[in-house]
């Protein structure tokens, strides 16, 4: 494993960030004319056969004990049908910047969980102070719906909150609980992912009675594409430099996602959504012990 992140590293993790970044963007051009639990659902059954090839590709299989398979059933639930389902139904109300900005606070979370499952992480000064600030940004993301009592945007962004704290969860059972291939748990996420969404879409969602326009079938091709690959790229980047240096990679997708949104869809976040977004990702990097050569060593390699 690296002990300092290299151009080839950089160039993993913000291409990763790239490719989730962008995810947001389009999962708002989706949700305009389909339903999001079918949006999610189709993002999962396009992702799988590219998690399955990449599977194959780094020489891992789906396992054989019946544990290990309850460990993905679960995973499927927590890491995939949850967060992807949640987003897409959040962004029919919030814009596609904010949606990544509530994502991008999973280090947040993950310290704040964290402790109260496994017994080795415990808080720290730093980590409590980062987790504060953090918690600050929070608050300034929810001021603008609380003040303009905007309820739509209030569900918006209450749902698009089970997305990280869901995904934290999963991260956690899976520390836990697993020693499957990372590509395996891709793989095999979004195959019991899919399931639920399809259900879950068939009973509570209309069918899909038009055609999609190009522009939304492009997109939803690309959502599919990029997650696989994304959460594929994001394994290795782990494996080269470890989980805290990846934890960088959370921290750029908003910004990605931010300057998309606002270059593309003309969005714009209020003064108050910026500032917390600032905060945010000030409490993630002080949680995460994340330090400043990190960064540097971008500009040195």
């Amino acid at each position: 494993m690296n002990k300092n992140l290299n151009f080839f590293d950089w160039l993993l993790l913000i291409t990763a960030a790239i490719l989730l970044g962008s995810n947001f963007m389009f999962i708002s051009i989706i949700v305009m004319e389909i339903s999001p639990l079918i949006t999610a659902g189709l993002r999962t059954l396009i992702a799988l056969p590219f998690c399955y090839i990449l599977m194959k590709c780094f020489g891992a299989n789906f396992p054989k004990k019946k544990k290990d398979w309850i460990i993905l059933i679960i995973l499927g639930l927590l890491t995939a049908a949850i967060p992807f389902g949640s987003m897409a139904w959040g962004q029919q109300y919030i814009a596609s910047g904010l949606s990544a900005i509530i994502y991008g606070t999973m280090p947040i979370i993950s310290v704040l969980l964290i402790p109260f499952f496994l017994k080795e992480e415990q808080f720290t000064k730093e980590k409590l102070f980062g987790a504060i600030v953090g918690f600050i940004g929070i608050i300034l993301l929810l001021l603008p719906s609380l003040i303009n009592k905007s309820h739509y945007l209030t569900i918006g962004i209450f749902i698009t909150f089970l997305a990280p704290i869901s995904h934290t969860l999963g991260a956690i059972y899976t520390r836990i609980n697993s020693s499957m291939h990372p590509s395996t748990l891709a793989t095999g996420q979004m195959f019991f992912g899919s399931i639920y969404l399809i259900i879950l879409a068939s009973i509570l969602e209309d069918k899909i009675n038009v055609i999609p326009t190009t522009k939304v079938m492009l997109s939803i091709l690309w959502i599919g594409i990029s997650t696989a690959l994304a959460f594929n790229l994001y394994f290795v980047v782990i494996k080269r430099i470890g989980a805290v240096r990846s934890s960088i990679m959370p921290l750029l997708f908003p910004l990605v996602a931010v300057i998309l949104g606002s270059i593309f869809l003309k969005e714009k976040l209020t003064i108050s959504m910026y500032f917390g977004l600032i905060l945010i990702l000030y409490g993630a990097i002080t949680v995460s012990g994340i330090k400043i050569t990190d960064f540097k060593n971008l500009i040195k390699k």
